[in-house]
């Protein structure tokens, strides 16, 4: 049944809703148009900034070839046509070198190239025997040069370095091209300066990108052909922008990200709806409520009292009631007394249920006591982690005394600063913060439980003021070193302040007695675990640093292949233990290369086939010698059959399909892939497309068709950001 004030109250929503609902539709439309004209210039601001960085890169590039084409042409026009001989050549190189430029020059090479267009001559060995007799380009604007004359080629940008070449040639009288070939660096230095200089005040963030994803290559193409930037939201409050510039050398991506303060205004905006809406509604519901008391006072007092009315132990007095209504008076003086009968009632109960609940809760007490007793092997669990098994001691602790009013566990770093892992009673960031030098308080090497004076505790820590602050006077501290027999780590810590009622009993110190020798035993058998490990690393590193000296193409590449290996086992879902096995796998994998003698190791012809059964055995001599040692029998066989092939045609074994270990094939695609990829001092390596192309070609071949698949995924979610990377 409705009530007079309620249909009042009522009445009074529906004429704040009237007024509220034009007002509140006026506001959003005037944040839209607003938010839309900022985003808006500041799209216009990034397009700007994003042209007048490209006419910089561009600019600086013109001049460095304006003027470096009038230099190599003017030096080969006096040299021609008698001085192009080895001596020569290096006086080219020493005036060139010589010569001041905000690029630095990388490397300057020759080329001789005969009539059939092949090079014949260099002092760049990869390029030698070269054949230009397809390139179009070469034969117009080369070819038909005279004796005598000279051709300068424009800046060419090598899209993966960022660095420049450029390219002079004059025609020799034999008819032969004589080419000048220099590497400038120093592009992306340039190009990040001018970024931060054009940037400086503008979105948060602004990198030259080059696109993997086919999303991603279609934002840029987008804005390249509309001319403006395209955004993408990343969330209510930050977007990207991606931008598509053509220079003269080639096309540049950027990427823009920014955050801007939309969602304030937003909010700003419904919090004036709401503001307005309340207020109305607060000036009609008085005005409502006014009118209402004269009616339904008497009967809204007996209501209240009934529906205040709890069991409580000390429960609200009712409200007295004066109506001239016999039948209300009647109710009133009914419900006053069932009241004092049902509180003197609900007293005697609530006695009863005090003295059943403390004994319940001291019997609980004890059952935890020996519960955590009992659960005492679970320690084990974190034998790998230090601060994980000290975190779970001070648990322990905490559960098995809570006595305490404050209890931190803490270790020291390197620094000599105390890291806390825990704080109970304090914020652990706040108390980290702090930067607590270990040396300047004092500390126990042994279980003690110290009674402080009043002000005891705070004058030993008086320059942290922030505890006075937050701590109240200390009255008790129980220390538990975090030792071993020879080395201390930290402290847990106990404590209880003057204030409260907490104390710390012998009980408390016999626990924390029993806990320090147990955290004694684990930290000795973990200081001898690391030493053997440690000694163990540092062996299998010696043994690839003597085979680096005995064959220089494996130095770097056996690092390179076990971080690949064992990120791609993490990619593929792998436990961290097992991604592990498969580094020392890749450190590994060529270490049998010791026993093959230098002169085939190092052959510089064409192997012989006998040879090359004498290169095909060093997966064998590795697993020969690893397979002894227990620890290292599944790394012996993985790097076994790092080199057999899918179809079964490689070695030593001849395996095929899944009869070759799972992780030898992962091995086998990462050693490929540093194979192709990788710039050695003798090679160039091959460009991401290019080596997806050849892994790709030999899928179910030399590779794990599945495998191959699941590389590809990995390559493209961002493996050049981790090939880098070095293994910790």
């Amino acid at each position: 049944m409705k009530t007079l004030k309620s249909e009042l109250r009522n009445a009074g929503k529906r004429l704040s809703l009237l007024v509220s609902v034009p007002f509140s539709i006026f506001v959003i439309i005037l944040s839209v148009s607003l938010l839309t004209a900022s985003f808006n210039a500041m799209i216009h601001e990034i397009d700007a900034k994003s042209e007048k960085l490209i006419n910089t890169i561009s600019y600086e590039l013109v001049m460095l070839e304006t003027k470096f084409n009038a230099l190599t042409e003017n030096i080969l026009l006096k040299a021609y046509p008698d001085s192009f001989a080895a001596e020569d050549i290096q006086k080219f190189r020493t005036l060139l070198m010589n010569e001041e430029t905000a690029f630095p020059i990388k490397a300057i090479n020759y080329y001789r190239i005969n009539e059939d267009f092949l090079i014949y001559d260099t002092d760049f060995a990869t390029d030698l025997g070269a054949d230009f007799g397809n390139n179009r380009y070469f034969q117009e604007n080369f070819w038909p040069l005279q004796p005598g004359e000279v051709f300068t080629d424009h800046l060419i940008r090598e899209t993966a370095t960022e660095d420049i070449r450029l390219y002079s040639y004059i025609k020799l009288e034999d008819g032969s091209l004589f080419e000048l070939g220099i590497k400038f660096s120093g592009v992306k230095e340039m190009i990040e300066t001018a970024t931060q200089r054009i940037f400086d005040d503008g979105p948060s963030e602004i990198a030259i990108y080059v696109p993997y994803s086919c999303e991603e290559n279609h934002l840029f193409k987008t804005a390249q052909e509309s001319g403006k930037p395209v955004y993408n939201m990343l969330s209510p409050s930050s977007a990207e922008f991606y931008i598509g510039k053509q220079s003269k050398f080639g096309i540049y991506h950027f990427i823009v990200k920014t955050t801007f303060n939309y969602p304030l205004y937003f909010t700003a905006a419904i919090i004036i709806i709401f503001v307005m809406y309340f207020v109305l509604k607060r000036l009609v519901d008085q005005r409502s409520n006014k009118i209402a008391e004269r009616f339904s006072k008497s009967i809204e007092i007996l209501d209240k009292n009934l529906k205040k009315f709890h069991l409580t132990n000390s429960p609200e007095p009712p409200q007295k009631i004066t109506c001239d209504i016999a039948e209300i008076n009647s109710i009133s003086n009914s419900f006053l007394k069932m009241r004092t009968d049902i509180i003197d009632s609900y007293e005697a109960l609530n006695q009863l249920n005090r003295e059943l609940e403390r004994s319940f809760t001291e019997n609980q007490s004890l059952l935890k006591k020996v519960e955590a007793f009992l659960n005492f092997p679970d320690y084990l669990l974190y034998k790998d982690s230090t601060e994980k098994f000290l975190v779970r001691c001070f648990e322990k602790m905490l559960q098995l005394s809570n006595t305490c009013d404050y209890a931190y566990a803490a270790i020291i770093e390197e620094d000599g600063v105390y890291h806390f892992l825990d704080f109970k009673g304090l914020d652990v960031d706040m108390m980290n913060r702090l930067r607590l030098v270990a040396d300047h308080y004092p500390r126990s090497d042994h279980v003690a439980l110290f009674n402080y004076k009043v002000g005891q505790y705070y004058n030993e820590h008086s320059d942290i003021p922030e505890l006075k602050a937050e701590i109240d006077d200390i009255q008790q501290a129980l220390a538990i070193p975090v030792a071993s027999e020879n080395n201390y780590y930290g402290s847990i810590t106990l404590l209880t302040k003057r204030s409260s009622d907490n104390l710390l009993t012998e009980e408390d110190y016999r626990m924390a007695t029993f806990f320090s020798n147990y955290l004694k035993g684990y930290l000795s058998l973990k200081e001898l675990a690391n030493y053997e490990d440690d000694l163990q690393k540092e062996t299998i590193y010696a043994l690839i640093r003597l085979l680096e000296q005995h064959d220089p193409y494996t130095r770097g590449h056996s690092e390179s292949v076990a971080g690949l290996a064992s990120d791609f086992a993490l990619h593929l879902g792998f436990v961290e233990q097992e991604s592990q096995e498969l580094y020392w796998a890749g450190i590994v994998h060529d270490m049998g290369k010791i026993l093959i003698p230098n002169s085939i190791l190092n052959k510089p012809a064409q192997l012989t086939s006998e040879e090359f059964e004498v290169i095909k055995k060093h997966p064998v001599y590795a697993w020969d010698v690893l397979r002894k040692n227990k620890h290292m029998e599944n790394i012996a066989n993985i790097i076994k059959h790092h080199h057999e092939k899918y179809d079964g045609s490689g070695y030593p074994d001849g395996l095929s399909s899944n009869r070759i270990p799972f992780e030898s094939r992962i091995l086998t695609l990462a050693d490929a892939w540093d194979a192709m990829t990788a710039e050695r001092v003798y090679k160039k390596g091959i460009s991401v497309e290019e080596a997806l192309e050849e892994i790709r070609m030999n899928s179910g071949k030399q590779f794990d068709p599945i495998l191959v698949e699941k590389w590809v995924n990995f390559v493209q979610t961002g493996l050049n950001d981790r090939q880098n990377k070095k293994k910790p």
